[in-house]
């Protein structure tokens, strides 16, 4: 029988084992007795499934290489986190110590300034009781020589 348009005639060898499995796989509805269609639907079938198979194989090795590129940034970016951390302990050191100092010079700028508060406080008294001492005169009394 010549075969079909857009098809064509190969001979094959196959095992009497596997011919007799592909005449019963013929004898299904769906394949009207066929053993050609049969092995066709199996090529289809074993070239769609190599062709899935190097596409998964390309996906897999894609896969692979952005999970070590990913790995990479992720220690890079481990190494920057390290340094941040590292640089910010110093400045919070600096920070801290600074600090420290600025209290020490407000106390002493607090010390001083209550130190001068009652100084003038004393003048103030001073002044106050002189002038009461002086009933008049004004300033030019305080400064007369006694």
């Amino acid at each position: 029988m010549p075969p079909a348009k857009g098809k064509a005639a190969i001979t094959i060898a196959f095992p009497d084992d596997l011919h007799g499995v592909l005449a019963s796989m013929a004898g299904d509805a769906k394949y009207s007795g066929s053993k050609s269609a049969v092995l066709e639907t199996a090529f289809r079938h074993f070239v769609e499934g190599s062709v899935e198979i190097t596409a998964l194989d390309a996906v897999h090795q894609h896969l692979s290489t952005l999970k070590a590129d990913m790995q990479g940034q992720v220690q890079e970016i481990q190494s920057a986190t390290q340094a941040l951390l590292q640089n910010l302990a110093r400045v919070l050191q600096c920070l801290q110590q600074n600090h420290s100092k600025l209290e020490e010079r407000i106390a002493a700028l607090e010390r001083q300034h209550t130190h001068h508060y009652n100084d003038l406080v004393r003048a103030y008294d001073t002044l106050a009781k002189e002038r009461k001492n002086t009933a008049s005169g004004g300033l030019r009394a305080l400064f007369r020589p006694t």
